[in-house]
C-alpha cells in the first residue's frame, strides 16, 4: 500500500474505535439477552448448548459459547459490549480492503467511512443482540466469494463457507446468500478448485453439526422448523412488504431511522431534521448513481456480483411477504456501502466539480457524526428511549449501585422478571434476597426495595390505578421516569 493509504487507514480504524467504544455504558441492557447469559453458564462438558438463539431463528449456538466464554474472562456486561464493538471495527477496515481490492482507493475511501459513521451501524455495533455479529461475517463472506469469483483465488471458498455457516448462527437471514455458491459451479471443471471446494463444504458441515446433533437427539426437525421459520412470521400487505424490501437496504447506510430508535420521544428540531433529510438526498445522488454505473459496466463480473448481491436479497424478500425489519439486511454489508462509494468515485471522473463534490461527502460524514453525538447526549440525559434503545445498562448499573447505598439487601420484583438486575448486583459482589410478587396483597404483607420498569410490556404501564397510588406514595428515586425504585 502507498503511504496515503496507510494513513487513510490509521484514521479510519481510529474513528471505527472511537464511535463504538466511546461511552460503552450506553448500551441497551435487555433482560432477554441477560437470561441467555443464564443459559449460556451451564455449559459443561456433560451438558453441552446444542441448540439456537431463540432455537428456531438461528442455526446453531455459536453465540452461547461467545456468552460463556466472555463470561468466564468477566462478569461485567459490557466486556461483551467491547467484543462487539471490536469485532464490528474490524468490519469496517476489512470492507476498506474489500472495495480496494475489487475497486477503487475513492471507493474504498467513501464506502469504509460511510460505514464506520452509519448511525445503523453504531447501534449494531454497541448492542448485545445475536444480529451484532452479522456485520463482520456478511463482509467477510463478501470479500472471500469475490476473491473466488472475480479472482480465481480458490482459498478464499474455505472462509466464504466458513463465514456462512457462522451467520447461520447469529440470524437465518444468511439462508439468503445460499444462491451466491451456485457461482461456484463454473469451476468444477478445475480440478484445483474441488479441493478447496471440499475443504468449504466440510466446514460448512462442521458448524451445522451441532443443530443437526441436537435435531437426532430431541427427535424434532430443529432444522426443518429453521428453515421454515421464516415463512410462519407475521404476513404483511405486499405493497408494504415491498416497499420495505426496497427501501431498507438503502436506509441503513443513511442517517434516517425513522422511529426505529426513539420511538415516539421528539428530540429533534426541524433544523436538525432538514439536516437528516439534505444528507439522506446526497446518498440517495450516490447510490443512484452508483446503480447506474453498475448497470452499465454489468458486463464486468464485480459490477455484475455487486448488482446480483443487491437485487437477490431484495427479491427473495418480496417474494417471501412476510413483515421484514431493518436488521435482516445487515447481510447486505458492506455491498449498499460500496455501491454509494462507486457512485461517488464514478461522479468525481465524470464531471468537474470535485471540490463540491468532496464538500457533499464531508457534510454526510458531518451529519453522521453529529447526530451519533447527538444520541449520546440524548441516551445520557433521557435513559434510553421507548424505542430501540429501551433503558440503558447505565441506568441499571445506577440503581443497583443507589439500591446498594441503602444497604437493603431485601429486593422485589412485581409483575416480571429481574430485568438483568441481579447480574448486575452479581458483577458488585452484592448479594440480594429475591422475591417475584404478583399479586397486590402480597405486596402489602413485604417489605424491602422494589424495582419497577417503566419500559417492559409488564412493568410500571401495566399497573391499575390503586397500584400506581401506592407507588407513587413509596417512590424514593427514579432513573428517567424509565425505572422506579420504591421502599416499603
Amino acid at each position: 500500500m502507498e503511504k496515503k493509504e496507510w494513513y487513510f487507514l490509521l484514521f479510519l480504524v481510529s474513528l471505527s474505535l472511537i464511535l463504538r467504544f466511546i461511552y460503552p455504558a450506553l448500551t441497551v441492557f435487555d433482560h432477554e439477552t441477560v437470561s441467555f447469559f443464564d443459559i449460556a453458564k451451564s455449559i459443561s462438558f456433560s451438558n453441552p448448548i446444542l441448540f439456537g438463539y431463540h432455537t428456531f431463528e438461528t442455526f446453531g449456538p455459536a453465540i452461547y459459547y461467545i456468552y460463556y466464554f466472555l463470561s468466564e474472562l468477566s462478569s461485567n456486561y459490557l466486556i461483551h459490549v467491547y467484543f462487539i464493538a471490536f469485532f464490528n471495527v474490524l468490519a469496517v477496515v476489512l470492507s476498506f480492503f474489500f472495495v480496494r481490492k475489487f475497486f477503487n482507493f475513492k471507493a474504498a475511501v467513501v464506502s469504509s467511512l460511510l460505514f464506520a459513521t452509519s448511525i445503523w451501524h453504531l447501534y449494531y455495533s454497541r448492542s448485545v443482540w445475536n444480529p451484532s455479529y452479522i456485520p463482520f461475517l456478511s463482509v467477510l463472506f463478501f470479500y472471500s466469494f469475490f476473491s473466488v469469483v472475480c479472482k480465481k483465488e480458490y482459498k478464499f471458498t474455505l472462509l466464504s463457507f466458513l463465514s456462512f455457516g457462522l451467520m447461520l448462527h447469529f440470524h437465518i437471514s444468511a439462508l439468503l446468500l445460499l444462491p451466491f455458491f451456485l457461482f461456484y459451479l463454473r469451476f468444477f471443471r478445475d480440478r484445483n478448485f474441488w479441493k478447496y471446494l471440499i475443504l468449504g463444504v466440510s466446514l460448512l458441515i462442521l458448524t451445522l453439526l451441532p443443530i443437526i446433533f441436537y435435531s437426532f437427539m430431541s427427535g424434532e426437525n430443529v432444522i426443518w422448523k429453521s428453515l421454515s421459520y421464516g415463512f410462519v412470521q407475521t404476513k404483511s400487505g405486499f405493497i408494504s412488504n415491498a416497499f420495505e424490501s426496497i427501501v431498507f437496504p438503502f436506509m441503513i447506510i443513511t442517517p434516517f431511522s425513522s422511529n426505529y430508535f426513539n420511538g415516539t420521544e421528539v428530540f429533534y428540531g426541524s433544523i436538525f431534521n432538514f439536516f437528516i433529510y439534505l444528507s439522506v438526498l446526497i446518498l440517495s445522488i450516490l447510490f443512484i448513481f452508483g446503480l447506474v454505473f453498475i448497470i452499465k459496466k454489468y458486463k464486468d463480473k464485480k459490477y455484475f456480483l455487486l448488482l446480483f448481491s443487491l437485487l437477490l436479497v431484495i427479491f427473495l424478500y418480496i417474494i417471501r411477504s412476510k413483515s421484514v425489519s431493518p436488521h435482516y439486511f445487515l447481510i447486505l454489508y458492506p455491498i449498499n456501502f460500496v455501491i454509494a462509494g462507486v457512485g461517488f468515485s464514478y461522479l468525481i471522473d465524470k464531471y468537474k466539480f470535485k471540490n463540491i463534490l468532496y464538500a457533499l461527502f464531508a457534510f454526510v460524514l458531518l451529519v453522521n457524526i453529529i447526530l451519533f453525538s447527538y444520541h449520546l447526549y440524548i441516551l445520557y440525559n433521557n435513559g434510553g428511549t421507548n424505542g430501540a434503545y429501551g433503558i440503558l445498562y447505565k441506568d441499571k448499573l445506577d440503581a443497583a449501585k443507589f439500591i446498594i447505598d441503602l444497604n437493603d439487601r431485601n429486593v422485589i420484583f412485581y409483575k416480571h422478571g429481574n430485568l438483568g438486575m441481579l447480574s448486575i448486583f452479581n458483577d458488585l459482589n452484592y448479594d440480594v434476597d429475591v422475591k417475584y410478587i404478583n399479586n397486590y396483597e402480597d405486596l402489602l404483607k413485604s417489605n424491602g426495595v422494589i424495582i419497577l420498569d417503566n419500559y417492559s410490556r409488564v412493568g410500571y404501564s401495566g399497573l391499575n390505578s390503586e397500584e400506581r397510588e401506592f407507588f407513587s406514595k413509596h417512590e424514593i428515586k427514579n432513573f428517567h421516569g424509565k425505572l422506579y425504585i420504591m421502599k416499603i
